[in-house]
């Protein structure tokens, strides 16, 4: 009974030493829907970046993926033990936002399109990363 007791303290105290931080990793759990909206948004960036000689087609690729980063936040928002995947995907659609409005205040060079369709690449890449180290 009093090693019961013992073991208990210890793994309060545990707990408690650790932060919070390792009790969320625990409870955090892969879901594959975040894990196919942020595939899908890498493939079309992906896509994207051929599309750049055409202004008109690559404005419309832009707000396609700025709409799918914005679907990709809404999802991971609230869903409970998820922080690192709601920080990244805020700041994904931060990104595809912004790379959308330039095209609404002029025109977008074609290296520049291809830089930021390939960083959109890059950063869903990374969210795919963080939903996928998740356990299952």
């Amino acid at each position: 009974m009093r090693y019961g007791v013992i073991l208990g303290i210890l793994a309060f105290l545990l707990i408690i030493l650790t932060g919070c931080s390792t009790v969320e990793a625990f409870l955090m759990k892969y879901d594959g829907n975040e894990y196919k909206l942020a595939t899908d948004i890498r493939v079309k960036a992906n896509l994207s970046q051929n599309s750049c000689n055409d202004q008109t087609l690559s404005k419309i690729n832009s707000k396609e993926i700025a709409d799918a980063t914005t679907a990709l936040q809404f999802y991971a928002e609230n869903l409970p033990h998820n922080k690192p995947m709601q920080d990244a995907s805020t700041q994904l659609n931060q990104m595809a936002q912004g790379f959308s409005k330039m095209y609404d205040s002029g025109k977008v060079s074609e290296v520049f399109c291809r830089i930021k369709f390939k960083n959109l690449e890059d950063n869903a890449a990374k969210l795919q990363m963080i939903e996928g180290g998740k356990p299952k």
